[in-house]
């Protein structure tokens, strides 16, 4: 029903407000509409994401596989591309390390730290990159900030591990430990949006392992891939928007 055309008022319903557009009020409910469609999708991925990775988990890494796993993941997350453009704190991060890696390939350690403020004159080595923790990222507050501290603190840990005895980093070496990172960082993020699977379904610590292992050499697979496709990228300003975004793309597919 509408408003007869021989009425003289105003055009359309004279009890509406002047404001009133019906346009404007169509598009908002279709907007509203758009996004209830949206939430409920985000939501029917991320019960499939975790629903493979409890199965994978219970079954003891027998249904399902990593492949899977990642992939349903990155789609319950929005998508490589979402991933990256939400991701300005890993991108920050990965940059800083990649800056301090080549650094120790470059300058050396202790010149790197120094720059940074960390001088192994009044740290101990293990002290120094225990603080690079906080250089990285200092704050703790949300998840993203969690993984990034866990992926860099895993990441230096190896760095230590490793035991050279050497003030340089070799590049080869620098370039193991920045794939380290970034796949890292990775599963960091997995693992705090899983969580839930792991505590309900992961009562067999050596299972855990397994699928925590399995899961972790297919994501570092495919990182390594994404650095040999950009190899002019790493240790670069653009290493996040360029490595990890390849690799999230090879397994999105």
């Amino acid at each position: 029903m509408g408003t007869s055309s021989s009425f003289k008022g105003k055009v359309g319903n004279a009890l509406l407000p002047n404001d009133f557009n019906p346009d404007e009020d169509s598009e908002s409910s279709s907007k509203k509409d758009s996004n209830i469609d949206a939430v409920n999708i985000d939501n029917i991925n991320w019960t499939i994401a975790k629903t493979s990775m409890s199965k994978y988990i219970s079954s003891a890494g027998r249904i399902g596989a990593p492949r899977n796993i990642v992939k349903n993941y990155i789609k319950a997350s929005g998508g490589s591309n979402r991933i990256i453009s939400n991701s300005t704190k890993s991108r920050n991060a990965t940059y800083k390390i990649g800056t301090i890696l080549e650094g120790f390939t470059t300058k050396g350690i202790s010149k790197t730290l120094n720059d940074i403020g960390l001088s192994l004159s009044n740290n101990s080595l293990p002290e120094a990159m225990s603080k690079l923790v906080n250089y990285v990222e200092a704050s703790a507050m949300t998840k993203s900030d969690v993984a990034i501290r866990t992926a860099t603190a895993n990441t230096l840990e190896k760095l230590l591990e490793l035991d050279e005895g050497n003030d340089r980093l070799d590049e080869a070496t620098a370039n193991v430990l920045m794939q380290y990172f970034m796949a890292d960082l990775i599963w960091q993020q997995m693992l705090i949006d899983f969580g839930y699977s792991f505590e309900k379904y992961g009562d067999d610590q050596i299972t855990l392992d397994n699928v925590e292992s399995k899961i972790k050499e297919y994501i570092k697979a495919n990182i390594e891939v994404s650095f040999k496709r950009n190899k002019d990228k790493v240790f670069s300003k653009n290493i996040y928007d360029s490595v990890m975004k390849s690799c999230l793309e090879i397994m999105e597919e």
